[in-house]
């Protein structure tokens, strides 16, 4: 029966992933890569200030595809500019542009009228916010998922609405003047929020809001995004941010299941959040890392050597489709081997990164559907290899050592193709083998790919984390233990150990 759903599932994913054009889906996942691109000098360097903006993006999707508790917080600056009345003009910015040309931008990254009547919303909402900053007050925006009243299933999939609410809280930060010189955004997604408990709530004169609202239409999501310009409070009403709105939304949600779901996702949101926090930094980090690699691949040509070492890394994992486009984008000339880079190659290689990080941020962070679909050998690997990487970044470790343990992780979880999903992002999935597809003696083969040479390293620890001696020569190989990789770590100062 479960085969058959999933069946039924993935032919439901196929359709919603074929409306949408190939030029489209290239879009939305380079969209970082083409603002590095945009700002790249001709000797490839960029900003600081653009890697910052990128960073905060890519953490911010890091918490969408792979920790569905996690509460994003950023700060965006506000600018205050003079136009050409010679006025003064508050804007809150993002990549040099105002939020208002941010939003606006929503446009570019949707192909169905259904969805571009929710950006006719978005858009004033992102003026209303930059333009009527109060300080004591916060501006709470709603956003349901789409309802079937608002578009089919099919095009709510294709369109990445289809099973989270969105809910974003926005709060000034004044200076000792109480002059606004930032916006705090706290953003979360949940799920199984049926539209009738918004409705009823906001309907409700006695909701947090104090006062009820008209909704034109039940049925549409559409109805309670359009109140975005009578929600705000006062900053003391709603301390926890979104929370607050899940808590407020809660006792009207009359079927028992889903009531239950969003009870547990309340609890979720109320715990620490600091390992969220610490390991959306370390994945947007590494993926920033990438797309600038990615970025001056595609305005050379051809693929850097970093991108290309994550190519063959995964050599051995790659689905049959991918595979295919990763051979007839190979080229040999002569003495010159490498990958033409382009966009559709791009697209590719960025999906499979993501796909990769979140998966390995997920395990970490304790999303329990990727978790499950890991046996506890490999769970354990994850944990730990991950552990040893920060010791070989805490001790200022070669490039070459960072990288070789990062590949092998990065191969760990790749092999179990799991989906990260959620949020803006959408889905990403199948861009590797999953471990039904493996063919006949590769999962050997691609396991002795970590031994020999490629399992041992050499570096110079600044500091030994077992004595403490200074600039250690240290050697790092692979070994089996109970039939489990472990890593061990031998100092030249005597210490030695297995993780």
């Amino acid at each position: 029966m479960s085969e058959q759903l999933n069946s039924v599932l993935d032919l439901a994913s196929n359709i919603s992933e074929g409306l949408v054009s190939p030029e489209l889906r290239e879009r939305r996942s380079l969209t970082d890569v083409e603002h590095l691109y945009n700002a790249m000098d001709p000797d490839g360097n960029i900003p600081e200030g653009v890697k910052y903006d990128i960073q905060t993006n890519r953490k911010t999707t890091a918490y969408e595809l792979s920790m569905p508790l996690a509460i994003s917080v950023i700060l965006r600056p506000v600018e205050y500019r003079t136009t050409g009345e010679g006025r003064r003009k508050r804007v809150i910015t993002w990549m040099g542009r105002d939020a208002v040309a941010a939003a606006f931008s929503g446009y570019d990254y949707h192909w169905s009228p259904e969805a571009r009547k929710r950006v006719d919303i978005e858009v004033p909402e992102a003026r209303r916010a930059q333009e009527n900053i109060i300080p004591g007050v916060a501006q709470t925006f709603i956003s349901p998922k789409m309802t079937t009243y608002d578009a089919s299933s099919e095009v709510a999939k294709s369109e990445h609405l289809y099973e989270d609410d969105s809910l974003r809280v926005s709060y000034p930060v004044c200076n000792s003047k109480g002059e606004v010189v930032a916006m705090r955004l706290e953003s979360l997604l949940v799920r199984d929020i049926p539209l009738e408990a918004w409705t009823n709530m906001l309907k409700d004169p006695n909701n947090i809001f104090g006062k009820a609202f008209y909704i034109d239409n039940e049925q549409s999501a559409l109805s309670v995004m359009k109140l975005f310009d009578q929600l705000d409070l006062p900053e003391n009403v709603i301390t926890r941010g979104p929370v607050t709105l899940v808590e407020a939304v809660l006792p009207y949600i009359t079927d028992e299941s889903k009531k239950a779901s969003v009870a547990r996702q309340l609890e979720g949101f109320k715990c620490d959040q600091e390992k969220y926090e610490i390991q959306a930094e370390k994945t947007a980090q590494e993926w920033l890392n990438f797309d600038i690699e990615l970025a001056r691949s595609l305005r050379n040509g051809q693929a850097t050597s970093e991108i290309e070492n994550f190519i063959v890394g995964l050599q051995h994992e790659w689905s049959e489709d991918n595979l295919k486009i990763i051979n007839n984008h190979n080229f040999n000339f002569g003495n010159r081997t490498g990958f033409i880079m382009t966009r559709q190659f791009a697209a590719l290689l960025e999906d499979a990164k993501a796909q990769t990080l979140n998966t390995i941020a997920g395990v970490l962070t304790g999303n329990e559907r990727m978790i499950n679909q890991i046996d506890p050998i490999s769970l354990r690997h994850v944990q730990e290899t991950q552990q040893y990487l920060d010791i070989l970044r805490a001790n200022s470790a070669s490039f070459y050592a960072i990288r070789q343990i990062q590949a092998e992780l990065e191969r760990t979880v790749a092999g179990y193709n799991i989906e990260v999903k959620g949020g803006c992002p959408g889905s990403i999935k199948n861009n590797f083998r999953g471990p039904g597809e493996l063919e006949v003696g590769q999962s050997e083969a691609s396991g002795a790919d970590s031994g020999g040479d490629e399992g041992t390293c050499e570096f110079i620890s600044e500091t030994c984390p077992e004595c403490s001696k200074k600039k250690v020569k240290t050697k790092v190989e692979t070994v089996t233990v109970n039939g489990s990789k472990k890593k061990r770590i031998t100092g030249s100062c005597g210490c030695s150990v297995i993780r």
